[in-house]
């Protein structure tokens, strides 16, 4: 159970109650409901980061307490897990704002911008390149070209990232396609540590550096492969659209 106090009024909430979850090693979960439903404090409890007022949490045989270092290698990504959550909520609230300005870059489909022109009221700068990459044998062949990745390596990483950022409020982007125009394809595992921002975890030195220039960007920069500038997008999008 977890209960929040207003400060200002004294009211109490309950925000999780007769709250049962198990979760086994090597298991993928997802947290799925409706805005306000209590995801985000769950994984909070579950991480750590706030205190249930009943119950426990047990991972790996540890109890899990706020504020310990009881389990600090899960805590530590599991903040870089609220990291992540934090952009996509800034970037949704950006999304949500008329007039602010939004770059969509990498594998991005028509209908992806068609439903950005029906849900939301943004100025959209679109770099849609290399659709169909994998499939037509380019990525295979070493033969992905990419605009972005050419002013890249003109201007170096932290210009690079300054000028993208001085033309958007947020960015989402499917970043294969940089990578691959720089003839990277890292391994399954860099390529979700990247995403989810887990610097220290990801081995190849590019994909490093780019990650943390990502994360020290002014403005929410989500990453992601094909999935985040189609499906993810369009979620995003839809979660706007039922808040409203």
């Amino acid at each position: 159970m977890s209960r929040y106090t207003n400060k200002r009024t004294g009211a109490e909430t309950v925000a999780l109650d007769d709250t049962s979850f198990i979760v086994g090693s090597g298991e993928f979960v997802c947290i799925v409901g409706p805005s306000g439903c209590g995801k985000t404090t769950f994984l909070s409890v579950v991480d750590g980061l706030i205190t249930a007022t009943g119950g426990r949490i047990i991972v790996d045989g540890v109890a899990v307490l706020a504020g310990a270092s009881t389990v600090p290698e899960y805590r530590r990504r599991g903040a870089q897990l609220a990291l992540l959550d934090r952009r996509l909520r800034d970037a949704g609230e950006v999304l949500k704002t008329p007039a602010t300005r939004v770059i969509l870059a990498g594998r991005v489909p028509s209908w992806a911008i068609a439903q950005m022109e029906q849900s939301v009221q943004c100025w959209t700068r679109v770099y849609s390149e290399e659709r169909g990459m994998r499939a037509a044998g380019r990525l295979g062949a070493g033969q992905v070209h990419s605009l972005l990745n050419d002013h890249l390596r003109a201007v170096g990483l932290s210009r690079f990232i300054a000028d993208l950022c001085s033309m958007a409020d947020t960015m989402l982007w499917d970043t294969r396609v940089l990578w691959a125009a720089n003839g990277i394809w890292p391994s399954e595992e860099d390529r979700y540590a990247a995403d989810l921002g887990l610097v220290d975890a990801i081995s190849n030195l590019f994909i490093r550096e780019f990650t943390q220039a990502v994360l020290d960007a002014p403005i929410p920069i989500v990453t992601g492969g094909h999935a985040l500038v189609s499906g993810g997008l369009w979620t995003l999008l839809e979660s706007i659209n039922n808040d409203q």
